[in-house]
């Protein structure tokens, strides 16, 4: 019977030249799309429950055939675990600080509960169809409203509040959204088969590749990272489609229009990945759920210390309190334990641990990089200096791309001998780069010097457009 369901899909790969394990995963996805559009007819939230949790054991049954019987299977055993562990952990970190928390920062009190629910939306939460395969994860208060159908209530309440126009109400876009999610996905889907058709990971590994000129090197990482990005934009922009079909995402609404904002469960914006000119923007445009759960529940944990409340006035019988102060300690700890949880939850391959520690090395230098150097292009008032900014901008641009390809290579290779390999081929030069900009911009007589040179470059700057001013003043006659 498995065999008579995999034969037309094993076809179908062969034919548009994807693997089977793929093309599965991609029948999955879509088969929630129906699916979606029947958990918006239920409105019991114990019925919500037991749909959302039967489909996604169904989900699991299936991968785990797959696993135990083709050898040819692909997929790690790890991916079917990574969205359940964000969960589990979020999920008991939530109740952690509903219970037991006493300095809980306001973000954290948002998300506590302080009551286990009741056993089946619970299982409904960890296994739900919808993002139990690629995500976008989400805490367990959203989920919560979603299934007894509470935010959409909510931001009714709030609409018919505010406007009291006779009749009016909220148009629920989200069939439309979730149908325009799902072309752009295939659009994603048909780059991807392009790319991958032309430029493939493999082509790096030749040995002619080393011989090209260092730039069309550069430019071939690049082109295949592309196709190798689409694979995943692809994968989250599906899934964000079907949650949104479901009706789960509702991020308020547009008060001019008066239409449902579906963003709540964004996970990534490929446009703005693709023109990245800082490594800064990489958590808030690139598999944003995962960001999220590294920050709120791994470095905010490490970095941000609270401290008790205070009464502003005690001799006040309505005595008002301040909100928990918050304190920044421990900044680079808690970025490389970041790092480092982050390679441990993608699996245990070394490319994956290749990435995450180039990838720390490299925001600690990013990081003193731009203090030291983006001061030089903005004035005090915080003027943009031109055309030296749109300069600066250029190869900011340039050198993101180039360094966050190369960065990222290791995570698609993922053994020993095809890394080292990689690294031979761009002549491991990100490694005799960044490590000494970080010790030079750190040693305290090299950093002062360049803030002398940064206050003479301000100035006369600022003498040049005073002088310009003085020549377009018109005299008043």
């Amino acid at each position: 019977m498995v065999s008579i369901i995999d034969k037309p899909f094993q076809l179908l790969g062969d034919k548009v030249g994807v693997s089977l394990d793929l093309i599965e995963t991609l029948a999955c996805l879509i088969l929630a799309y129906p699916l979606s559009l029947l958990l918006r007819k239920i409105k019991t939230p114990k019925y919500r429950n037991l749909y959302c949790f039967t489909l996604g054991i169904c989900y699991l049954v299936h991968l785990q055939d797959m696993i135990m019987h083709y050898s040819s299977y692909s997929m790690r055993i790890n991916s079917a675990i990574m969205i359940p562990c964000i969960l589990l952990s979020s999920f008991a970190y939530n109740y952690y600080d509903g219970t037991r928390n006493k300095k809980a920062t306001i973000s954290q009190k948002q998300l506590s509960f302080s009551e286990y629910p009741p056993l089946l939306e619970y299982l409904a939460y960890l296994l739900n169809f919808n993002t139990i395969l690629v995500g976008p994860p989400s805490n367990f208060k959203d989920f919560q409203r979603f299934i007894n159908r509470e935010d959409i209530k909510e931001i009714n309440t709030q609409y018919r509040k505010k406007n009291s126009t006779a009749g009016s109400k909220l148009i629920d876009n989200s069939i439309q959204i979730g149908l325009k999610t799902l072309l752009i996905a295939i659009m994603f889907l048909i780059l991807h088969l392009v790319t991958s058709k032309y430029f493939t990971l493999e082509d790096i590994m030749e040995d002619n590749f080393i011989r090209r000129p260092f730039i069309i090197r550069l430019l071939l990482i690049h082109v295949i990272g592309s196709g190798q990005r689409f694979k995943y934009y692809l994968g989250m922009t599906m899934a964000e489609g079907s949650n949104i079909l479901s009706g789960y995402g509702i991020n308020g609404y547009n008060y001019q229009t008066g239409k449902i904002k579906w963003d709540k469960n964004k996970n990534v914006y490929p446009i703005k990945c693709e023109a990245m000119d800082t490594i800064f923007l990489a958590p808030k445009i690139w598999n944003i759920k995962v960001s999220n759960w590294l920050r709120d529940y791994i470095y905010d944990r490490i970095v941000i210390k609270t401290t008790t409340p205070e009464t502003i006035d005690e001799k006040k019988d309505d005595q008002k309190t301040k909100p928990p102060r918050m304190k920044k300690k421990n900044t680079f700890l808690g970025t490389g334990v970041t790092f480092f949880v982050s390679a441990i939850w993608h699996g245990v391959y070394p490319g994956y641990y290749c990435t995450f520690i180039t990838w720390f090395l490299l925001t600690l230098s990013a990081r003193v990089i731009r203090k030291n150097i983006r001061t030089f292009f903005i004035t005090s008032e915080g003027k943009a200096i031109q055309p030296f900014k749109k300069i600066y901008d250029i190869i900011c641009y340039i050198s993101t791309q180039c360094v966050l390809d190369i960065m990222g290579f290791p995570l698609l290779l993922m053994t020993k001998n095809r890394i080292l390999r990689f690294y031979h081929t761009i002549n491991y030069w990100p490694f005799y780069i960044i490590p000494p900009l970080l010790i030079f911009f750190k040693i305290p007589i090299f950093v002062k010097y360049i803030g002398v040179i940064r206050n003479i470059w301000l100035g006369l700057i600022t003498k040049k457009d005073q002088i310009v001013n003085k020549k377009n003043v018109v005299p008043i006659r």
